[in-house]
């Protein structure tokens, strides 16, 4: 029988100030939940930074501009999407280089 692991990367969870970090090294050691992180190491996945960029940025853009439509279908309440907005979804942490 085949299971899922738990995909802890992308599961919400709750955080406390304004850092936050991946459980799986992104390169070398670090795991900072950074776009910068990803861009600097873009070229371990064959991509170049600019190629990154393009994914991240067209990544923001598309979170951005379903996330009505997404929290609707999840039912989400008010107060659980404003709770989630700019915390565990497009954290100005994250955006910052």
């Amino acid at each position: 029988m085949l299971e899922l692991t738990p995909a802890y990367d992308i599961c919400p969870q709750n955080r406390s100030g304004s850092e936050a970090s991946q459980a799986m090294l992104l390169s070398g050691d670090n795991r900072m939940s950074k776009i910068a992180s990803c861009l600097a190491a873009a070229a371990h996945f064959q991509l170049s930074e600019d190629e990154a960029a393009q994914i991240a940025n067209r990544q923001c853009a598309v979170i951005k501009d379903h996330w009505e439509e997404v929290c609707d279908e999840a039912q989400l309440s008010v107060v659980d999407r404003r709770f989630f907005w700019h915390r565990q979804f497009l954290n100005p942490y994250a955006l910052d280089s």
